[in-house]
């Protein structure tokens, strides 16, 4: 099982709705700040809890990443990202025919890179899960479209930004990839 929740909470929902410019919101925190939860199986990364204050996880890196994986797993069958929030923990994610073995690890040597297409070694595995290939990317799209739906009901001004125009277009090319990569099945 693999399952991605996300919240953006009513404080930030506030900042968002008053951003007229988005040149001011770019100079200011081009980011989208919230709680984020995923799932492998039975571990889990961060909490979606709105009854908790806490809004410390930027939603549009985390998805854009998230977004990554199915692209380079298609293109290198393997991914490795550090959390957004961690000096040395990564999510790793291996493609075996049509499953994901996805590993929450720490790299015993230092990496200048925020991603990695190529195998990291020199490692220490926390866990490591299964996931089908079809579950994870499917989840990870239809979070991701629901959270530009969400941002832009609450200022649609806010599309207008680098940051999440680059987080579109890293969709919308996952999206076609897993749609190509259908057909030609």
């Amino acid at each position: 099982m693999f399952r991605v929740e996300y919240a953006i909470l009513s404080n930030e929902k506030n900042r968002l709705k008053q951003v007229e410019k988005i040149a001011l919101f770019e100079e200011q925190l081009d980011e989208i700040e919230g709680q984020i939860y995923i799932m492998c199986n039975k571990n889990e990364i961060g909490f979606v809890d709105e009854s908790i204050p806490y809004e410390g996880e930027f939603l549009v890196t985390w998805l854009s990443l998230l977004n990554s994986v199915i692209l380079h797993l298609n293109s290198y069958g393997y991914f490795a990202m550090l959390r957004p929030d961690s000096a040395d923990v990564w999510l790793e994610f291996k493609l075996m025919n049509e499953v994901v073995q996805v590993s929450k690890i720490k790299t015993l040597k230092e990496h200048e890179d925020f991603i990695m297409t190529k195998f990291i070694e020199n490692k220490k595995v926390f866990w490591s899960e299964n996931i089908d290939k079809s579950e994870l990317f499917q989840e990870v799209l239809e979070k991701t479209e629901a959270f530009i739906q969400e941002v832009y009901s609450i200022n649609k001004i806010l599309v207008e930004s680098r940051r999440i125009k680059r987080l579109i277009n890293t969709f919308q090319m996952a999206k076609d990839n897993v749609c190509i990569n259908l057909l030609e099945k």
